[in-house]
């Protein structure tokens, strides 16, 4: 059974900045501020002997045991996104997952739906046929997001000097945390099933993302603020109970920052504007505010007996699946030094149980 497998591996040479210098805005927000992808192969492989094929569309003659880099889509670069508001396009039921940045966003911090993220991460309808009614789900054993280390050890050796005091192995270490903001997603659209599932291999027990909070979204170490209100970003319930405290200093004035956070930056680091309403985030919980937790699966998770990814595959009948990879640009480990950092990561999909 173990041998039923579609394998999907994803090889990043390198993930790094065109230049060594980092540019001076935050990489979460800033167009100029891009993770450039030097080389990127997907390897999709089925077992032929089991009768389990992959394609690009629905042709039969588009279904192999195996997809070259040229069947594929291909990316240009990689650059912070998010999942949240992911109801606003299930409920439509939409075909193409829709990923969201702050970009473009009204007065509360919320994103504008008609201006979804169209780069910066790799999506492409892929399809899967079997000849036998099968549940498939991911082979753990064989799926993770990964840093390189050799890759990333090189750019660190190129940064030392450029980044303040950080020595090679601080610098490194830093690099090596972009995996934990890395993520599969998949949704499976059939007549019948349509599911989205969201996967974050290097997931913690104890971690948690939440799509909402304040921002530095101009990298001035202020968090933003709109008529003199800090900002509440994201997914958001209750809006109406935000509680505010009053400016602790109505003649404060910013002091200007010439040059913002490079290397060190993030916009999840701020500080309250003194002049401003502050947001009182204690309180606004208690009054009834709440987070949208982004609902991702860990490995475990579908390791367990309650595995929650189950792709129904029916006997000659081709299922739509849509792969997307990006990074979670609000899991807390996106951040500016993680920038021109490489990975490496492999998605393996096996037959688990039959259909009853």
């Amino acid at each position: 059974m173990n041998k039923r497998k579609l394998v999907i591996s994803l090889i990043l040479g390198t993930v790094a900045l065109s230049v060594i210098s980092l540019s001076a805005s935050l990489a979460w927000y800033a167009s100029s501020d891009r993770l450039q992808v030097n080389s990127i192969d997907l390897d999709l492989r089925t077992d032929e002997s089991v009768g389990l094929y992959i394609g690009t569309s629905t042709n039969e003659e588009a279904f192999k045991e195996k997809l070259s880099n040229e069947d594929l889509n291909k990316v240009k670069q990689f650059a912070p996104t998010s999942s949240m508001f992911h109801n606003h396009w299930l409920d439509a039921k939409k075909d193409m997952p829709e990923f969201y940045n702050l970009t473009e966003h009204d007065i509360y911090g919320v994103p504008d739906f008609n201006k979804p993220s169209s780069e910066g991460f790799y999506q492409q309808k892929l399809y899967l046929l079997n000849n036998i009614d099968y549940y498939v789900t991911l082979d753990t054993e064989q799926t993770f997001i990964t840093s390189d280390k050799t890759s990333n050890h090189l750019r660190a050796q190129a940064l030392v000097g450029k980044v303040g005091e950080l020595t090679v192995d601080e610098i490194e270490e830093k690099l090596n945390k972009l995996e934990n903001s890395m993520r599969f997603s998949i949704l499976v659209n059939t007549p019948n099933f349509y599911q989205y599932y969201i996967i974050d291999p290097n997931k913690d027990e104890n971690k948690v993302t939440y799509y909402a909070g304040r921002l530095d979204v101009n990298a001035d170490e202020y968090y933003d603020t709109f008529n003199d209100r800090e900002i509440l970003y994201g997914e958001v319930e209750n809006r109406d109970a935000i509680v505010y405290d009053n400016p602790e200093d109505p003649t404060f004035v910013k002091p200007y920052k010439e040059t913002p956070n490079e290397f060190f930056g993030n916009a999840f680091s701020g500080k309250n504007d003194k002049s401003a309403y502050t947001y009182n985030e204690q309180n606004s919980l208690q009054a009834g505010v709440k987070y949208k937790q982004e609902p991702s699966i860990s490995l475990d998770d579908i390791n367990s007996n309650d595995n929650p990814l189950l792709i129904p595959c029916y006997n000659g009948v081709p299922t739509e699946i849509v792969l997307s990879i990006y990074l979670e640009g609000w899991d807390l480990d996106c951040y500016n030094s993680t920038m021109g950092a490489s990975f490496d990561a492999q998605l393996s999909f096996k037959v688990l149980r039959g259909i009853i």
